[in-house]
């Protein structure tokens, strides 16, 4: 189940060359050599919008395949129960169950201008894990049921998740599906 590592230990930026099977470093990276690894998965959907799984059999998974870190990131459409009361207390239910395993509260953002074809995840530290600040980036800025072609609504968005941190930790936001063409799931 987890699809990635973040390590704070990598030598350099690998990349397989296309000729003679061999590896390159293309470049090294400046802060390699310090911190942990972390076996995560930042990508994941529930039965709160298109998975087949609960939040707790989601977060038994990761636990049982050795993450450390989880994160729940169902879509914000508006016709689907991500950002909702029930969401927000599956997922602190799924975190008081697995102690050890560090629980994440994301939203997979249909990013403006796409209606739906562009996604970001959104995951929110813990201070802004309230349902005021969920249901806004669902509500106001999720593109899936906007009229027209809205760019400047991605720039509000990214402004308000800003201005909600306050002076602590902002969202953590990662594009998804970056090679996704149009018309394609």
């Amino acid at each position: 189940m987890c699809s990635s590592d973040l390590a704070a230990g990598v030598a350099g930026v690998i990349l397989r060359a296309q000729t003679a099977r061999r590896t390159t470093t293309v470049r090294g990276i400046d802060w390699a050599g310090r911190g942990v690894w972390l076996r995560t998965e930042l990508h994941t959907h529930t039965r709160f919008s298109d998975g087949s799984h609960t939040v707790d059999e989601v977060v038994a998974a990761a636990a049982k395949n050795g993450c450390d870190v989880v994160a729940i990131s169902d879509h914000a459409d508006s016709n689907l129960k991500a950002a909702t009361p029930e969401y927000l207390a599956a997922i602190a239910k799924a975190r008081a169950a697995n102690p050890s395993l560090v629980v994440l509260t994301g939203l997979e953002w249909n990013v403006p201008p796409g209606k739906g074809q562009e996604h970001a995840d959104v995951l929110f530290p813990s201070e802004m894990e309230t349902l005021d600040t969920l249901a806004a980036v669902k509500q106001r800025y999720d593109d899936q049921n906007l009229k027209g072609e809205n760019p400047e609504v991605a720039t509000a968005a990214l402004a308000y998740l800003q201005g909600a941190a306050g002076s602590g930790l902002a969202p953590f936001v990662m594009v998804n599906h970056p090679s996704r063409r149009p018309g394609s799931t």
